[in-house]
């Protein structure tokens, strides 16, 4: 496994980003991000951050669970179909929140008006 710390410390500097651009992205101190540089293993939440401020991919450096992630997550056709009537069912449901959002914004117009 390589050293988080060091890793990201390298990618930093030869992107050119600064400790203290990078710190506030973080939402941390730079005293704090320097720490983080000397650990071998960093939460994966700050990787996270890293890699969308370097637009970079950094997993080869998250840190390993003590679960195994699936081989694969393929699914079968079955499970695509449901999915997908499942998505639609869910979009159904979100288009008449809208719908009642607005009829309740037509109402409080009309109340306000007569007010």
């Amino acid at each position: 496994m390589k050293h988080a710390g060091h890793t990201i410390q390298a990618l930093l500097i030869n992107s050119g980003i600064s400790i203290t651009h990078t710190a506030k992205h973080m939402g941390i101190q730079r005293s704090t991000l320097y720490n983080l540089f000397e650990r071998p293993r960093w939460p994966l939440h700050r990787i996270q951050a890293v890699e969308r401020l370097t637009h970079q991919d950094l997993r080869s450096i998250y840190p390993h669970s003590e679960f195994s992630a699936p081989i694969s997550y393929d699914i079968s056709r079955e499970q695509n179909l449901f999915l997908q009537e499942e998505v639609k069912r869910q979009q159904g449901l979100l288009d008449e929140a809208w719908e009642e959002i607005a009829r309740l914004r037509e109402t409080v117009t009309k109340f306000t008006r007569i007010t």
